[in-house]
């Protein structure tokens, strides 16, 4: 195997904004992540259950859910990323060995 990657909401890079200390931040730290088309309702439904509320309906009792919400009062539209990590990059795990040279894409 030479690799992994995954698409998903979790990939979204503004969480590391929004939760900079999240395990969920320290683990896209890891890793090589990269844009994916979106449909800016991303994660919605996992987070909260429905897509199709409006945002004052959505709960904000955990960290994750007060992080959407704080996205959306600044104005960033909801998306998913893309990641990839090689296999031999496991070797480095917990060094950053993807994201060294910069903060995000």
């Amino acid at each position: 195997m030479r690799g992994f990657t995954s698409f998903s909401w979790i990939y979204n890079p503004d969480f590391c904004e929004v939760l900079p200390e999240s395990n969920l931040a320290k683990f896209m730290r890891e890793l090589y992540l990269s844009p994916v088309p979106a449909s800016g309702q991303d994660g919605l439904d996992f987070v909260f259950g429905k897509s199709d509320r409006d945002w004052s309906d959505y709960p904000a009792n955990n960290s994750l859910q007060r992080a959407f919400h704080r996205l959306r009062e600044s104005g960033k539209r909801l998306k998913e990323g893309g990641m990839f990590i090689e296999a031999r990059g496991l070797a480095a795990f917990g060094t950053n060995l993807y994201r060294k040279e910069y903060r995000s894409f």
